[in-house]
């Protein structure tokens, strides 16, 4: 049971950072290359790159059975990217509001799965 939690809890977590930090990256890469009239689309680029990793962290949640360290280490890179978006600059509520949701879901997403299942996964 121990080394079952211990592995889930190290490859899930990094399974969802990864996840995370993976589309961010490459959102800031497509904006550091990309013109500077797409700024004006950086809001709703942002938006959907969110719901993106929504639904990656709900199929990575279906996937593996509802196994909850993914989802709470992408809920986690949410959650500090919403703060950052609605404290720091650059200000956008948009992206800070969708990454909430979106942390929100990923998160239910797991649980029930996992309890619609009717059984805690095995590793």
């Amino acid at each position: 049971m121990l080394d079952s939690l211990l592995i889930d809890g190290a490859n899930g977590l990094h399974l969802g950072w990864v996840t995370l930090a993976t589309v961010a990256n490459t959102t800031a890469f497509l904006t550091d290359v990309a013109p500077a009239s797409w700024g004006d689309a950086a809001t709703p680029v942002g938006i959907v790159v969110l719901v993106v990793v929504g639904l990656i962290g709900v199929a990575i949640a279906w996937f593996s059975r509802g196994r909850i360290a993914p989802a709470l280490a992408l809920a986690w890179g949410l959650s500090w990217l919403a703060v950052g978006r609605l404290s720091v600059e650059p200000l956008s509520t948009g992206i800070g509001v969708t990454a909430i949701v979106v942390a929100v879901v990923v998160l239910l997403a797991a649980v029930v799965v996992r309890f619609a299942r009717g059984r805690v996964p095995s590793s």
